[in-house]
């Protein structure tokens, strides 16, 4: 039997219908605006200071032409189909190799192995460039503290 549906159930819905379609529309604006400025001219869209949101001025494929006849676009797909079948299979291998031993409880080096695999999840690797990218290479000389990057070089 089906229960029919209160108030408060009815306001609830419609409260997650309003949320949904925010994220919706926050989700496909900027798809939508992409769309626009890629078959938009450019001179059109300099004019506009790149407010054409609902519909374009002047619609045009001169952007996609010059892309697929550049030659470039094949060879980049085929680095990035390259790069992402390399990556996947080593990191399966990486994973099952490292996996199985530390799933027995006899392996002799499960407790260490697991803290370091957990102190790199804690704590990537970008840290120390990170750090580096906003002090500098070069302000490990001064004693004085450096608020911002120096970005005079």
């Amino acid at each position: 039997m089906i229960k029919s549906m209160g108030r408060a159930e009815k306001l609830f819905d419609a409260g997650v219908m309003v949320v949904l379609t925010i994220v919706t529309a926050l989700i496909l604006l900027p798809m939508w605006y992409v769309v626009v400025t890629s078959v938009t001219p450019f001179e059109v869209f300099a004019k506009t200071n790149g407010t054409l949101w609902l519909n374009p001025a002047k619609i045009t494929l001169e952007g996609y032409r010059q892309l697929l006849q550049a030659g470039q676009l094949p060879h980049a797909f085929l680095i990035s189909v390259y790069i992402t079948v390399v990556g996947t299979a080593l990191n399966l291998v990486v994973t099952v190799l490292m996996a199985y031993p530390l799933a027995q409880k006899r392996f002799a080096l499960r407790t260490p192995l697991l803290l370091l695999v957990l102190f790199t999840l804690l704590f990537n690797g970008g840290l120390v460039p990170t750090y580096l990218v906003h002090v500098g290479p070069n302000k490990f000389a001064s004693r004085r503290p450096t608020p911002c990057p120096d970005t005079s070089t």
